[in-house]
């Protein structure tokens, strides 16, 4: 049998066969980030949700951002026991046009919010600079992923100061550490007096 004869300008060398390769995977990349970046941003808007509404320590006012994950509401969640158990009524909102404005009811703020891009969700930074905090305790929570949340830590510090707040405490939660003890900490992390 006679062997294939190859077509003349239909052999791929192996430099174009690599530049083939690397245009297919900045496209994935490219298509991968754009997909992130949707779910990252997509609407969340949820009514007011109130806990505990018979709590006597004070009344807490809880904002924050679902991330791509489970991880941001479940940090919430932990953090809303914590302060059940220690007596708050609390109000929570997915943070979005119809999150309160008025916080003149609320004793204790608590901004929660996925890092993405070493800062917080930009919903986070829009929301902040639409409310006056009145001089409020602030508690300020990430949901950090691959990082330690500093950047965006500070950023996110800078944020309520300008949006008249008093940053109270802060914290940062990584998801890649142990799961279940960063939800006990978020847990502990309100046990916070008046």
């Amino acid at each position: 049998m006679d062997e294939p004869t190859q077509l003349k300008g239909h052999k791929m060398s192996r430099k174009k066969k690599i530049g083939f390769t690397c245009v297919i995977l900045v496209i994935g990349l490219v298509v991968s980030t754009g997909i992130i970046l949707a779910l990252a941003n997509r609407d969340t808007t949820s009514p007011l949700e109130t806990r505990n509404p018979s709590g006597t320590t004070g009344y807490m006012l809880i904002v924050y951002r679902p991330g791509i994950s489970s991880f941001p509401a479940d940090v919430m969640n932990k953090f809303a026991e914590g302060a059940i158990s220690t007596g708050w009524k609390l109000d929570i909102s997915t943070v979005s046009e119809i999150s309160p404005k008025d916080i003149s009811k609320y004793d204790l703020i608590v901004i929660l919010s996925p890092v993405y891009m070493g800062a917080p969700q930009a919903e986070i930074a829009t929301y902040l600079s639409s409310v006056d905090l009145l001089q409020k305790p602030v508690v300020s929570i990430l949901a950090c992923g691959s990082n330690t949340g500093l950047p965006a830590m500070n950023k996110l510090v800078a944020q309520i100061s300008a949006a008249n707040g008093t940053n109270l405490v802060q914290a940062a939660f990584n998801i890649n550490g142990n799961r279940d003890q960063v939800l006990v900490e978020a847990n502990q992390l309100v046990q916070i007096k008046r």
